[in-house]
């Protein structure tokens, strides 16, 4: 039991975290600090053009899975630094800089429990630079919808291989 949970748990998050070179595939590689105008002006934030030229396009970020109390589900935060949110103690109230990313998987993935990985990691997808809510009432400036085809492919392999244990 243990083996298959971590097999499928490793194919899983290999599919999330594809490792192709993105230039191969079309990926433009881009950066947290490409984000936001520094130094932050009189009337906060602004969008840096660099991010404005990728929305809506296909890019690569590589940082580190904000660590959660709860489960992450069909989405998580992707940070420029390692963070551990307190849900239970903080609420929505979080020190997540604003660069913090949502990844969010394909609406047909939006019920696949995503556990935390530790360590660097690279997500590449379709990029947004723009303001969105989600239902608890955080917001993420930016967001990276994950190429839904790339998991597909691997979960299908993993159903496979579930019947081999």
């Amino acid at each position: 039991m243990i083996k298959r949970t971590s097999l499928i748990r490793f194919l899983v998050l290999y599919a999330i975290f594809f490792s192709a070179r993105a230039s191969d595939l079309g990926y433009q590689p881009i950066s947290f600090n490409q984000f936001f105008e520094m130094p932050v002006g009189a009337k906060g934030l602004k969008f840096n053009k660099d991010v404005l030229s990728v929305h809506n396009q296909k890019v690569q970020l590589t940082g580190y899975m904000v660590q959660s109390e709860g489960p992450n589900v069909g989405q998580f935060w992707l940070s420029p630094r390692p963070i551990q949110m307190s849900e239970h103690a903080d609420g929505t109230a979080n020190d997540m800089p604003a660069s913090t990313t949502l990844v969010v998987l394909d609406q047909s993935q939006k019920n696949w429990v995503i556990p935390h990985v530790s360590g660097a990691i690279t997500v590449q997808g379709k990029i947004f630079a723009e303001r969105y809510e989600l239902q608890d009432g955080s917001v993420a400036w930016i967001r990276i919808h994950v190429d839904p085809q790339s998991i597909q492919e691997i979960s299908s392999t993993s159903q496979n291989h579930r019947h081999q244990h």
